[in-house]
């Protein structure tokens, strides 16, 4: 990777290298040791595209010293930096990921607020919980149903959600697109499915 982040490297063909590196992290663990100033210097480059790569593949690394890099991009003007910002945030995890994406649930007026729950769940699915039940009750469909499907893929999750929905309304269309992501899962998520039946 030292090479392959020179000046003269085209900012796709970077992009490209941190997108595999990225995938190979998540789904095979597989980390080089010793990446940390390299990725320091993919994420100084000026081209978006490569500072969102960069950003992931410090999350999926477990990139601690990157924290304030990820929460810094949460704020950014770009739209494709500041989702993967959220998205490092969630594939950290951590206690200060956690507290981070805690804090981005709060502004309650967020375009972004449906990528930060996912994010959260990932990170931490019990403390996701409450603010994933307050977003169903005025998401649109679409946007509930992508946060109930991240739910069900974090074991554990759906029962949390389903704890917090209790006494809570959601829109009928919402909850419909939402429950058939729960039956069609093919796992046993009863909690949640009773939940959303009579939210």
């Amino acid at each position: 990777m030292e090479k392959a982040i020179g000046a003269n490297v085209t900012a796709p063909k970077l992009q490209g290298i941190l997108e595999a590196l990225t995938r190979s992290a998540v789904t095979r663990g597989v980390k080089p040791v010793g990446m940390e100033s390299n990725l320091k210097k993919a994420l100084a480059r000026p081209e978006p595209t490569v500072q969102a790569a960069a950003l992931r593949l410090a999350g999926a690394w477990k990139i601690e010293a990157l924290l304030p890099n990820m929460v810094a991009a949460t704020g950014s003007m770009d739209r494709t930096v500041q989702t993967s910002g959220i998205d490092a945030l969630g594939l950290l995890g951590g206690s200060g990921a956690v507290d981070a994406l805690v804090n981005l649930t709060k502004d309650e007026k967020s375009a972004s607020m449906k990528d930060v729950l996912i994010a959260l769940v990932t990170a931490n699915s019990e403390k996701a919980a409450k603010p994933i039940a307050t977003f169903l009750t005025k998401a649109s469909p679409e946007d509930g149903r992508a946060v109930v499907d991240a739910v069900l893929a974090r074991k554990g999750a759906s029962a949390s959600l389903a704890k917090e929905l209790s006494g809570i309304s959601v829109p009928t269309d919402t909850a419909r697109l939402a429950l058939r992501g729960v039956t069609g899962s093919g796992q046993d998520h009863g909690t949640l499915r009773d939940a959303l039946q009579s939210a």
